[in-house]
């Protein structure tokens, strides 16, 4: 019933903003960000995700990336770095260090396409009528 009261323009912005959200609860729930993380973090995640696949895509690659290499060689890093702590916790600050700029170029594109963002690429290609030709 969602679908049919909402046009497809905002269907992609819900189901972007709830990715956001889940991702950063996830990074939250397991540690690898604060509570103030989390929240530039379902931010960054939204809308980079409603600025298209490609965009998406970049985002939770590197996302999964990160989280897997912060893990890497954790037992080294404690005995190396007496302040280091486990799993990351992540704040505001950092999130926006790492994605913001990303984040910002993905809005860009997406207000600068704003009728064929490849968030929707599907979609409205399949509607687009092709080009005439003579």
């Amino acid at each position: 019933w969602l679908r049919s009261m909402l046009g497809p323009h905002a269907q992609w912005a819900l189901g972007s903003s709830a990715l956001g959200v889940l991702l950063a609860w996830h990074g939250h729930r397991r540690k690898s960000l604060s509570a103030s993380g989390a929240a530039a973090a379902a931010v960054v995640g939204s809308l980079t995700m409603y600025a298209g696949l490609v965009f998406g895509t970049v985002l939770l690659t590197m996302y999964f990336l990160g989280s897997r290499a912060t893990r890497l060689g954790a037992e080294r890093k404690l005995r190396l770095d007496a302040s280091y702590k486990q799993g990351g916790q992540r704040s505001w600050a950092q999130v926006l260090c790492v994605s913001g700029i990303p984040a910002a170029i993905a809005s860009l594109h997406a207000a600068a396409n704003p009728n064929g963002f490849d968030g929707l690429w599907c979609v409205q290609r399949a509607t687009r009528a092709p080009p005439q030709v003579g």
